[in-house]
């Protein structure tokens, strides 16, 4: 059941990229992906965090515990995954974007919102948040986390 855990504590690392200064005039590719990697780093801690005070340890929950730990998951995404991926995309919005690469950033950030969306989906109905956590559905972070990493944010993504 618990297949998916990392997944999205990791994907939350992946959205999490940004807090640059509002002034800079330019940002080098390199000096982009150090930062987004150190957001990712520290988001993906807070989403432990949180997913260990809402959900519990990891492993499967004990028989008969399996809708409580369903409902956690479910509270899990909407009170800190959710609003983790939507806080961060807005910051990433924030770090200038490195001149000649609009394209690859505008195709991540498309990518995270359409992540956060299907995370909210998911989070709408308890037998979605079921199937994500026992992995029968697709993590929504999927193609986000993959344009992170091609881009080369390696710290960010849900399969490290």
């Amino acid at each position: 059941m618990r297949k998916a855990i990392p997944l999205i504590v990791l994907a939350l690392t992946a959205v999490s990229a940004g807090c640059g200064d509002d002034d800079d005039e330019g940002i080098s590719r390199e000096e982009y992906i150090a930062r987004s990697g150190a957001i990712c780093e520290r988001t993906g801690q807070q989403a432990g965090v949180q997913f260990e005070r809402i959900v519990g340890e990891e492993g499967r929950p004990p028989p008969g515990e399996e809708e409580r730990y369903i409902a956690n998951a479910q509270r899990f995404l909407e009170e800190a995954a959710i609003p983790i991926i939507r806080s961060n995309i807005e910051q990433r919005r924030e770090l200038p974007t490195p001149e000649g690469d609009e394209e690859q950033i505008e195709a991540i950030f498309a990518a995270g919102e359409r992540a956060l969306d299907g995370f909210e989906r998911v989070a709408a109905d308890r037998s979605r948040v079921r199937a994500l956590f026992e992995g029968q559905i697709p993590d929504p972070a999927t193609e986000f986390d993959a344009l992170s990493r091609r881009y080369g944010i390696q710290k960010c993504g849900g399969d490290q």
